[in-house]
């Protein structure tokens, strides 16, 4: 049996991992560049068990992820199969968004691009970066390779354009197959408001959705309605991208915006519509706490030349976005589905469990070897004994989180028995907030509410797959029964 395969290079970010993604259901293998645990301060790449998580997202759960497994191989940096046919080379090492992480490291990843490029030899190369890399002093993104850039007048913007530059430089060799597609920013998908992380247009969405219903009949926002804000639903374009992949000959430079762009008088009064709002209504200032690159691209009037693209979405019959009312009020459900992908906050309501003993065996010994993946916490553990949990000032409440027989396995640890190789020892206030999501691993860290002992690179094994746990597996207190408590 034939099949394609693609190699991702660059974070897993909200294009890049719903590409996978759609590879992967598309019937393609696609192998992603992962790096080591002693590469973190430096590469711009996920380690292996962020990167999973990120597709495993994209996917639309574990169970998902499970049913394409066999399609997807994570590498190290430096490891690229022997014998293995790659049909696509896809350099991401720019997330789309200007508020993703890594961003700030996109131009060292463009200055190792030649080292990276060289193992793929007679692979079509599909570069990936921003419109924002090319505005011109007139404020037009040619479809040009070399072009007159304007003076950055965002972080994002200059960090944009020292990644397409530095790219550029090293692309000498004109019949060399590589192709260069400028994306804007992603914005959640058109079937259900989805994306992979709340960044770009979603950051915009949640600063203008009103906690309650709006008093006010109308929006008021600084924008320039006769402009642009360039953005595109995440499907739209990794569907489009996924057409030029299969295209033998695809343009050698193209700028993936929407054929029918949409005018920011148009969209701007469907999000209001959508957010309870009758209308918008344009002013010279609000009281909205926007990032700065959000704000200038709500005014800043960038034309975009798509010849290229009226080319590709003829040739692929490719259908006009249209960003309506129903659009927008799916990515308002989501984000608030979604707590707009932050923490709860603590409140003050009818459930706030406090920590008793009943508590921590309840969790410890009920609900976290229930739910465990023996996968993950084989990996955890990498063939030691285990994982150690317990609380401060209570000794008898310690356990063990094992492999045994092909199941995870939470042991009661008491008198002379092997020591975990990791230990979590947790304040009774910690493990709570930590359990409820009030607080992430890394804050009860810092608060002291939690501490990690062991050595690092099992630490950091035990750490992955402790925030893994808790963001997939959200814990309510089941009440207990006078029977049962008179029984602990």
């Amino acid at each position: 049996m034939t099949y394609k395969t693609a190699y991702l290079w660059g974070p897993v970010s909200s294009f890049s991992g719903q590409l996978a993604a759609f590879l992967v259901q598309k019937g393609w293998h696609v192998h992603i560049a992962t790096k080591g645990a002693f590469h973190i301060a430096l590469s711009p790449l996920d380690l292996r068990s962020t990167a999973q998580e990120c597709l495993e997202k994209a996917l639309g759960g574990r169970e998902k992820f499970k049913i394409f497994e066999e399609r997807v191989r994570f590498l190290d940096v430096n490891d690229t199969p022997r014998g293995t046919k790659y049909d696509a080379f896809v350099f991401c090492g720019l997330p789309p968004n200007f508020d993703e992480a890594r961003v700030s490291r996109a131009p060292w990843a463009a200055q190792n691009f030649p080292h990276i490029v060289k193992r793929f030899k007679d692979v079509p190369v599909f570069i990936v970066s921003s419109l924002w890399a090319a505005v011109q002093h007139d404020g037009v993104v040619p479809e040009e390779i070399e072009c007159e850039r304007r003076k950055p007048i965002t972080q994002y913007e200059a960090v944009a354009q020292q990644y397409e530059k530095a790219l550029l430089r090293n692309l000498h060799n004109d019949e060399s197959r590589w192709i260069l597609v400028r994306l804007p920013m992603m914005s959640g998908s058109t079937s259900d408001g989805r994306l992979a992380n709340f960044s770009g247009p979603l950051t915009l969405f949640e600063k203008l959705c009103p906690a309650e219903k709006p008093k006010e009949k109308s929006l008021t926002l600084s924008y320039n309605p006769d402009a642009t804000m360039w953005f595109l639903p995440v499907d739209v374009t990794v569907n489009l991208f996924g057409k030029l992949l299969e295209d033998e000959q695809p343009p050698r430079i193209c700028n993936l915006v929407s054929a029918q762009s949409t005018l920011n008088q148009e969209w701007v009064q469907h999000l209001s519509k959508a957010l309870g709002y009758k209308k918008a209504i344009s002013a010279d200032s609000d009281s909205y706490n926007l990032p700065g690159f959000l704000r200038k691209a709500l005014t800043d009037n960038v034309l975009v030349s798509t010849r290229n693209l009226f080319e590709v979405a003829g040739r692929y019959q490719q259908v006009p976005v249209h960003l309506n009312d129903d659009y927008f009020v799916k990515e308002i459900v989501h984000g608030k589905n979604e707590n707009w992908g932050k923490l709860p906050q603590h409140t003050n309501g009818k459930h706030t469990p406090q920590f008793s003993e009943d508590w921590a065996r309840q969790y410890f010994t009920e609900f976290m070897p229930k739910h465990a993946d023996f996968q993950l916490v084989k990996h955890a553990v990498n063939g030691g004994v285990g994982i150690g949990f317990k609380v401060e000032d209570a000794h008898h409440l310690q356990w063990m989180l094992t492999t045994e027989d092909g199941k995870a396995v939470m042991r009661h640890l008491q008198g002379e028995q092997p020591e975990p190789k990791v230990w979590f020892v947790f304040t009774g206030k910690g493990v709570v907030n930590l359990v409820e999501r009030r607080v992430s691993l890394e804050r009860a860290l810092v608060l002291r509410e939690a501490r990690v002992e062991g050595k690092p690179m099992d630490v950091l094994r035990a750490c992955t797959f402790l925030k893994r746990f808790l963001k997939d597996h959200p814990f309510k207190q089941e009440p207990l029964t006078l029977q049962a408590t008179a029984k602990r």
